[in-house]
C-alpha cells in the first residue's frame, strides 16, 4: 500500500517559454516525471524500493529536474537531458550540480541515488554507463584506473575537467554520501571550496545512466 501519493511543482518557478530547443527539452523532462507517475499511479505490486510515493519537478534542490521519493524512503534525484554534449557550460553544470547534491546535508548516505536520464541516444553514453558501473564496483580510485580503458579514462577526464572548471561555485565539503563505501574512510575530507575528485564521486554514488524506460 502506498502511503500517500501526490505530484508537487516545487518552490523553484517552472521555465519561462523558450525557442523549439527550450520548449523540447522541457517536454523531454515532463515525459521523464510522466513515467514516475504512471509507476506510482499502478497497482501492481512491487518491492519498497520500487513503489513511487512522490514525484517533485523543478524541486528546491541541486539537482531539481526531477525529485523521486519511494516507499523504502530512498530518493531519487534527477537530471534530464534531452541532448548533451561531454563538454561546455551544460556539461559542467550537470556534474557541478550532482556534486553539490552529493554534499547536501539532506542526502542520505546509503539509500539516495543521483540519476541521469539521456534522450538523444549517443556512442559516448556507453562509455560513461560502464564507467558508472565499473566505479560502483571498485573499492579503490587505483582499482578503478587499472580498470579503464581507454574511453573509459578519457570520459573520467572529461568529468575531471567540469568538476574543476571555475564556471559555478564549489559545493561544500562532504556531509554525506551514497554507496558501498566512504571514500573519506581515512577521515580526511576536501578542503572547503575544493572540487571532489571525480573518481571518488563516481564511487561514492549509485548513479544510473538510463533511457526513458523501465
Amino acid at each position: 500500500m502506498l502511503r500517500y501519493a501526490t505530484l508537487s511543482i516545487g518552490a523553484v518557478p517552472m521555465a519561462e517559454p523558450g525557442g523549439p530547443t527550450t520548449q523540447s527539452g522541457i517536454l523531454y523532462q515532463n515525459s521523464i516525471a510522466v513515467l514516475y507517475l504512471g509507476r506510482m499511479l499502478d497497482p501492481v505490486p512491487r518491492p519498497q524500493s520500487e513503489c513511487v510515493v512522490e514525484v517533485r519537478v523543478e524541486a528546491p534542490t541541486h539537482v531539481d529536474d526531477i525529485v523521486v521519493s519511494f516507499q523504502d524512503g530512498h530518493v531519487s534525484y534527477i537530471q534530464a537531458k534531452e541532448n548533451i554534449e561531454p563538454r561546455g557550460e551544460v556539461w559542467e553544470k550537470l556534474w557541478k550540480h550532482f556534486e553539490a547534491q552529493l554534499a547536501s546535508p539532506n542526502f542520505n548516505r546509503g539509500r539516495d541515488r543521483l540519476v541521469l536520464h539521456l534522450g538523444m541516444i549517443q556512442p559516448w553514453h556507453r562509455s560513461l554507463s560502464d564507467l558508472c558501473k565499473r566505479a560502483a564496483t571498485s573499492k579503490t580510485d587505483l582499482e578503478l584506473d587499472q580498470r579503464l580503458s581507454a574511453p573509459l579514462r578519457g570520459m573520467l577526464e572529461q568529468i575531471s575537467a567540469a568538476l574543476h572548471s571555475p564556471a559555478a561555485p564549489r559545493a561544500a565539503p562532504i556531509a554525506s554520501t551514497c554507496g558501498c563505501r566512504d571514500p573519506f574512510h581515512n577521515g580526511s575530507r576536501p578542503r572547503r571550496g575544493a572540487p571532489l575528485d571525480a573518481r571518488k564521486l563516481l564511487r561514492a554514488t549509485a548513479y544510473s545512466v538510463r533511457s526513458p524506460s523501465w
